[in-house]
């Protein structure tokens, strides 16, 4: 059983996306997060939140079709209990809070965009926010892991 607009499945490094954006893996999806935005985290309550502001030059379509996008990989981890892909290649970190238990949602705000990570047990918050913050300093250097 797929996700809709999926053909192929899952494939370790593709997959299909609601709306048919297809073809991009989760580290290609993260590179251009990183190249068209800003990147911070803040808390907030039982978990963090990513920041996404435009870079001077991205276009609001570009960061439409990168939220769809993401909410599309979180979605598909929630619903399926996604595994990361095989591979360094292939993988991003922002992906794997997600993974780990945490509701991921994205939240398109006049500003940019927000990815919220949440949990419902106390006990996860704090590796959550590490989490996050590793993905911030690996966005940052341009080096996803």
């Amino acid at each position: 059983r797929g996700y809709p607009g999926e053909e192929r499945g899952y494939q370790g490094e593709e997959r299909g996306y609601p709306g048919g954006e297809r073809g991009i893996n989760e580290h290609a999806l993260c590179e251009q997060l990183a190249a068209s935005t800003s990147i911070s985290a803040e808390d907030i309550p039982h978990g963090v939140q990513i920041v996404m502001i435009p870079s001077p030059g991205a276009s609001a379509a570009s960061l439409d079709t990168l939220a769809r996008q993401l909410d599309a990989y979180l979605g598909a981890i929630s619903l399926a209990g996604d595994q990361p892909p095989n591979g360094a290649a292939a993988r991003c970190s922002l992906f794997d809070m997600a993974r780990t238990g945490a509701r991921g949602r994205v939240i398109e705000a006049a500003d940019g965009l927000r990815v919220l990570f949440t949990s419902p047990d106390p006990e996860d918050v704090p590796l959550l926010r590490e989490q996050a913050r590793e993905f911030v300093e690996s966005a940052r250097e341009g080096q996803f892991r």
